[in-house]
């Protein structure tokens, strides 16, 4: 199965999506060869990812939607687990 390239986050079904599809881009761009990311950038970016990555009854559409899926799969709340593991929540 494959994702068209017309496929844009800025669509309906898709926005929820923005958030987290620009915090991956921008971990990418810091670990470019050609970044001059350091110590700063990194600590924000990590920043960034323990907000974005708490899911929230009350937050931005992608905390809302994973809070709901967290509560629904027993399978998303163990990963939920480990990605607070690995971000030092």
């Amino acid at each position: 199965m494959s994702v068209s390239n017309n496929v844009s986050f800025g669509s309906w079904p898709f926005a929820w999506l923005k958030e987290i599809s620009t915090m991956v881009v921008e971990i990418d761009e810091a670990l470019s060869r050609r970044s001059k990311a350091g110590e700063p950038e990194a600590a924000a970016l990590l920043a960034q990812a323990r907000d974005i990555m708490r899911p929230r009854e009350h937050g931005s559409d992608f905390q809302m939607r994973y809070d709901k899926a967290v509560q629904e799969s027993p399978d998303i709340l163990i990963l939920q687990c480990r990605i607070e593991r690995l971000l030092e929540v």
